[in-house]
């Protein structure tokens, strides 16, 4: 029974590091599809999904790929905060691990890129394809934030328990009888 519970709980980790993968993964994919997309806007050219010109317009502020970058930066960032919050101690660290080596690894990929794959558009260069995807996103501040966060919300949490366990007993010695024993007059 208990080899049962072992492979379950295996199991179990082997799911949250895919699920960690696939976050960061993703996340650094759409961040880059989005950037290309805002830049395309403020130069004046339509792209499709594989990076090639459809239409010339006139330039303009690209307010839905930066309200959709916003969102989903923030749907990572909850979501990290809320595997750290809730997930027991090797399953949170699984997560954030996972998630921040495939991130951190597509950033890496993404400076290294060749420069060979890249092609010409409207006068600045975009790489065709989730390629393209790849190396925007890698390089993207918000991406390097967002891959940061998690970390950072890992290795704070112990000093959140002792804040929380030393504001209760703050609060315990601060209680209303405590003032009255003392002497204080209560108003």
């Amino acid at each position: 029974m208990t080899f049962s519970k072992a492979r379950t709980s295996i199991g179990r980790v082997c799911g949250i590091a895919v699920l960690g993968a696939f976050v960061g993964g993703v996340f650094v994919l759409l961040s880059g599809f989005l950037d290309i997309q805002s830049r395309a806007a403020r130069a004046g050219v339509v792209l499709d999904l594989s990076g090639t010109v459809v239409a010339i317009t006139e330039p303009k502020t690209p307010w839905v790929a930066l309200t959709a970058t916003a969102a989903l930066s923030l749907l990572v960032v909850y979501t990290a905060s809320l595997v750290v919050r809730t997930l027991g101690r090797v399953s949170r660290r699984v997560f954030v691990s996972a998630f921040s080596t495939v991130a951190w690894l597509l950033i890496a990929w993404a400076f290294a890129a060749d420069e060979p794959l890249r092609a010409p558009i409207a006068g600045s260069l975009f790489t065709q394809g989730w390629r393209g995807w790849l190396e925007f996103g890698g390089t993207a501040p918000v991406v390097h934030l967002v891959a940061l966060l998690p970390l950072g919300m890992l290795l704070m949490r112990p000093f959140a328990k002792l804040a929380r366990d030393s504001d209760s007993v703050l609060m315990g010695a601060q209680a209303p009888e405590s003032n009255d024993a003392a002497g204080h007059a209560q108003d």
